[in-house]
């Protein structure tokens, strides 16, 4: 990952990372990072993956237009977070053009309403077949997202976010920057991960397994609260959450019938309480 592209890249808050607090922890893995944290959170455009949740119950959206968008911003914007990672699959994005076309517009509603905030698309490679990527490359071209003062970019060229790009890991195009993620599970850090720089930390709200079962206890948000205020010790470069809408597996923090918006208010309350 480019070190100068700390502004963008997110601190992946994965997995229920309940983070422990010991010393031998903190001082194995401790980060450092002397500027303040940058706290990310990953967003899901509303396609056909939110529909087939297994997290029942999850809202009824009908689509991702303005309105949602609107909505979500709103709500992002009171959270205290600086960076929004939109989470896409790269073949799916191919598929789905009208969907697709709605992520430039979601940054322009981001730019207009929640100015703070900036933007960055996370591309999942993994189900790319080699063949589609230059069609996908194109495609990213074709979104314009140079033209968005909130999308990070470097030296004005805007930057993708690659995950899961094994099969692609020399991905060229003159018009894109690339930046490839990759994490691991350090011993003793508990189900928390860390970026391979070890400056970056994701934790998650919750998640389920395939059997449909909690395999990260939400506890009304108290799970991710306490994770984000035991990682946030570690002095990370960015805190990634996730995630803010991700209802096929479990790890929403938005408002529902589950739960409420009590994850949201404890993730809203740690935040102001790391900056204090």
């Amino acid at each position: 990952m480019l070190r100068h592209c700390s502004i963008l890249l997110a601190v992946f808050v994965v997995g229920g990372c309940q983070t422990t607090r010991s010393p031998a922890v903190a001082g194995q893995w401790r980060i450092g990072h002397q500027e303040p944290t940058i706290y990310a959170v990953e967003y899901h455009p509303y396609g056909p993956a939110l529909t087939r949740s297994l997290a029942a119950p999850h809202p009824d959206f009908s689509g991702w237009g303005r309105p949602r968008m609107q909505s979500d911003l709103r709500s992002l914007k009171r959270l205290g977070i600086n960076e929004i990672q939109i989470i896409a699959e790269a073949g799916w994005l191919l598929e789905k053009s009208e969907m697709a076309a709605r992520i430039p517009v979601f940054v322009q509603e981001t730019a207009r309403r929640a100015p703070q905030l900036t933007v960055v698309l996370v591309a999942d490679l993994e189900h790319l077949q080699p063949d589609q990527l230059e069609a996908f490359l194109e495609f990213c071209m074709t979104l314009e997202l140079h033209i968005y003062p909130n999308y990070v970019a470097i030296d004005g060229t805007p930057v993708i976010v690659l995950r899961g790009a094994g099969a692609f890991p020399d991905a060229r195009h003159p018009g894109l920057r690339f930046e490839y993620q990759a994490w691991e599970q350090p011993p003793g850090f508990g189900p928390g991960e860390l970026n391979a720089e070890r400056t970056d930390i994701r934790v998650t709200v919750g998640a389920v397994s395939t059997a449909d079962e909690w395999r990260v206890p939400r506890k009304n948000g108290r799970t991710i609260a306490k994770a984000i205020r035991a990682a946030r010790q570690l002095l990370p470069r960015r805190l990634v959450i996730r995630s803010w809408n991700n209802f096929a597996d479990g790890s929403f923090l938005q408002r529902n019938s589950l739960d409420g918006n009590a994850a949201y208010e404890h993730i809203s309350k740690a935040l102001r309480d790391d900056v204090q």
